[in-house]
């Protein structure tokens, strides 16, 4: 949906995001694109959160014209990780898109995870250690990038796992474990997490706690 923001949200139209189930988008540094995260996944209001189409899903990364709606440009996994859903997404200071999946087949797989893209290339998923992809648990929560720095984070809640990584060399330099962490966003040269059990951890590493609260998804930056 296309909303105006001056005229208090009111829906002006819409925009076809050439794939199945959108989950994010983010307007690029031109001002003028928009790079969408198509999951793959099918839902239905009849059926819930049910995910209706795992066996035939079809994730993919687009790029479509804000003013226009038309396409730029549209990338697909390989057929073999075609239920590695794409979720989230952030752009590092080289303006690179960093995505973290979700996947969808056998527990037991154990499938790279996070990757980025840029225009007019194939997306590239990212090498990691052997331990660190085993401790997302499959699912990657959130991802944010501190262009100061020049890092990427990414949260697993399922893993209790919050990773950052080097944009430049995609090298792996921390690696924390936090209950149910998930919302991360940039703080300082460092990032900001909340967590489940109620915690905010600092850019600066403090931690306090908030125990009547059990923090959601995803939290934003707001300069």
């Amino acid at each position: 949906g296309v909303y105006d923001a001056r005229a208090k949200f009111s829906r002006v139209g819409e925009f076809p995001t050439y794939g199945m189930g959108p989950h994010e988008l983010l307007l690029l540094g031109d001002g003028r694109t928009i790079a969408v995260a198509n999951g793959g996944i099918e839902t239905h209001p009849d059926y819930g959160r049910a995910e209706l189409n795992i066996a035939t899903m079809k994730p993919s990364y687009v790029l479509i014209d804000r003013v226009t709606g038309d396409l730029i440009e549209k990338h697909e996994l390989p057929a073999a990780l075609h239920q590695l859903s794409i979720r989230h997404m952030d752009t590092d200071r080289s303006g690179s898109v960093w995505f973290g999946c979700q996947y969808r087949g056998p527990g037991t797989d154990r499938p790279l995870l996070v990757g980025r893209a840029a225009r007019g290339k194939e997306l590239q998923l990212l090498d990691m250690p052997q331990d660190v992809l085993s401790g997302f648990r499959n699912y990657i929560g959130s991802v944010a990038a501190n262009r100061a720095a020049g890092t990427v984070a990414v949260s697993s809640p399922e893993g209790n796992s919050l990773v950052v990584i080097d944009a430049a060399s995609g090298r792996v330099v921390a690696n924390s474990a936090l209950v149910e962490v998930c919302g991360v966003a940039p703080d300082g040269t460092g990032f900001m997490a909340t967590t489940g059990a109620g915690e905010i951890v600092e850019g600066s590493g403090a931690t306090r706690s908030e125990p009547d609260y059990v923090w959601d998804n995803h939290m934003l930056r707001i300069e």
